[in-house]
């Protein structure tokens, strides 16, 4: 959303101006935006992204956030909606972990409470306690070759991370 630097902050002018001129760009092509849009996903397959996230109140739900987090953190989760699960990378102790082969790398970031779960074919999910809300909360995305498939595999990686949530709340 920013072309340049000479604005430090989000500038909704010129992201307009770039709308702009990338539809006039495809309109001498004889497409429109929704055209382009459909090539890159054809080019690159169908992303889509979601947050699942759940309030728990009190000294109680800060109890229930960090029974969760160490649930996630401890489980042998080896499949997460039918998509198995590659690696762990646990950002508490900067260290990814390979399902397979058990072998394990440094990650070279801050630590921070956060569990990422990278499965098979593109997807992933990962939790972590909001830093500002009584919340805990789980991002997930996937990436298949048509967006009925990629919202269908949305919806079962939410369901599934949803039932274990559930069990332990």
């Amino acid at each position: 959303y920013l072309v340049k630097d000479f604005a430090r902050d989000k500038d909704a002018v010129q992201a307009a101006v770039l709308i702009a001129e990338v539809g006039a760009y495809y309109k001498n092509q004889g497409k429109t935006l929704l055209d382009a849009l459909d090539e890159l996903y054809q080019k690159h397959g169908y992303f889509l992204e979601d947050l699942l996230s759940v309030k728990l109140d009190g000294k109680s739900g800060a109890d229930k956030i960090k029974e969760i987090m160490d649930d996630f953190r401890e489980a042998d989760i080896k499949e997460v909606g039918g998509k198995k699960v590659v690696a762990i990378e646990d950002y508490a102790t900067t260290v990814r972990h390979y399902v397979e082969g058990g072998t394990t790398e440094e990650i070279d970031l801050p630590t921070s409470n956060v569990l990422k779960f990278i499965l098979e074919d593109d997807c992933w999910f990962c939790l972590r306690p909001s830093g500002t809300e009584p919340k805990i909360k789980f991002y997930f995305g996937v990436k298949t070759s048509s967006m009925s498939d990629s919202q269908n595999l949305l919806e079962s990686l939410k369901s599934t991370v949803n039932q274990r949530l559930h069990a332990l709340i």
